[in-house]
């Protein structure tokens, strides 16, 4: 019951910012140093300032949140900006585009953001969860730390294990990781003297690097577009047949559905780029949902990849009828994949024919279901 509170909440108020009149927008929020709210405090504006004590959750959506008092409850806020210099006794579940954190939180930290920021004066109680463009963690995090992020600096004291899914990572001399460090990324980390790491450090090479290291493609291609787009054709290749053999007759039915209705495919793949993510931000900012974010997020990543077979099968049938020729459904995978990554390798324009094929694909994805169930009642 908490967790469908925290999310239903958390709607509220990001609805209560987007729809908010001019004035309000614009007004600072303040709760002043040595006042005291009992109860769940609620606020959106231009500013919030929560210098004050509040004794009870707290839901804010604002361009700049700042909390510098006293938290007795958790904290939930989306925001441009979010700065946490005070003290929270619970967890704080954040959203916004830098994320700044230097006061003591007594349980979990989950924060979304394209940089956050942990100060060496943060004392984190729990676990952390940052999903970040960049993230630097200094602060003492007594236990486990989940990061994903493009770059990643890390000079905290942790009393776990680090867990991370990163582009380029650096632990510092001033890092005391207790635990294992376990990370994936194209590239080795780069660990400086005097860091201590206290469990096992682990690395996991892309899949890319793993195929081609040690062999002549290595020393021909790597690191090159080539291989990326090599590796991309394959990959959906391959799924592309998996849906041929194992799942006929949504792929049938995918097709089926934008031959007749593309636009309303369309409409609806536009609508769950929206949903899925958010859903997925949400159950991030609560205790219970974080599990159920990752393995959502998971989903929407293989989902939005999957798409696009779905209108290469469309527009391919399309081409082949018009030509009235009848090839069978691996030909057709096959010389539609090609055009399709020849076309799409066009600056710009290759980049809108990408999405667009995402979109018509997610939406048919939906309409196919709708479909298979509709005939599992009849």
């Amino acid at each position: 019951m908490r967790l469908i509170r925290h999310v239903v909440l958390v709607l509220f108020c990001a609805m209560g910012m987007a729809h908010a009149d001019e004035a309000s927008q614009e007004r600072t929020i303040v709760l002043p140093a040595g006042s005291v709210h009992n109860g769940d405090y609620f606020a959106f504006g231009s500013a919030i300032e929560i210098s004050g004590t509040v004794n009870g959750d707290v839901y804010l959506a604002g361009e700049q949140i700042v909390i510098d008092g006293t938290i007795n409850g958790d904290v939930l806020a989306i925001g441009g900006s979010l700065d946490v210099s005070g003290e929270v006794a619970n967890n704080v579940r954040s959203i916004g585009g830098q994320i700044l954190i230097s006061g003591h939180v007594g349980h979990n930290v989950t924060a979304v953001g394209g940089n956050v920021q942990f100060l060496p004066s943060a004392v984190i109680a729990g676990n952390t969860v940052v999903l970040a463009g960049n993230a630097d963690l200094a602060a003492r995090i007594q236990h486990d730390a989940t990061v994903v992020a493009s770059n990643l600096r890390i000079s905290a004291i942790m009393g776990d294990s680090l867990l991370a899914y990163v582009g380029q990572m650096r632990i510092t001399s001033l890092a005391n990781i207790k635990g294992d460090v376990d990370y994936r990324s194209s590239s080795l980390a780069a660990i400086d003297p005097g860091a201590k790491i206290g469990g096992k450090l682990t690395h996991h090479p892309s899949l890319v690097h793993e195929l081609v290291e040690g062999t002549w493609i290595q020393g021909l291609l790597v690191g090159s577009r080539i291989v990326a787009i090599m590796m991309n054709f394959l990959y959906t290749f391959v799924i592309g047949i998996i849906l041929l053999k194992l799942f006929p007759k949504n792929l049938e039915h995918a097709i089926d559905s934008l031959k007749e209705k593309p636009w309303l495919a369309l409409g609806f793949g536009v609508m769950l780029l929206v949903l899925l993510p958010l859903a997925s931000l949400i159950l991030l900012m609560t205790i219970l949902g974080v599990p159920f974010a990752l393995t959502l997020m998971a989903a929407n990543i293989v989902g939005f990849y999957t798409a696009k077979i779905y209108t290469i099968f469309w527009v391919s049938n399309w081409v082949f009828s018009k030509v009235k020729m009848k090839p069978n459904r691996l030909s057709t995978l096959t010389v539609g994949m090609i055009f399709y990554f020849i076309i799409t390798s066009i600056p710009v324009l290759g980049t809108l024919i990408a999405f667009a094929a995402m979109l018509f694909g997610l939406g048919a994805g939906v309409l196919a279901q709708a479909r298979l169930r509709f005939l599992q009642r009849i």
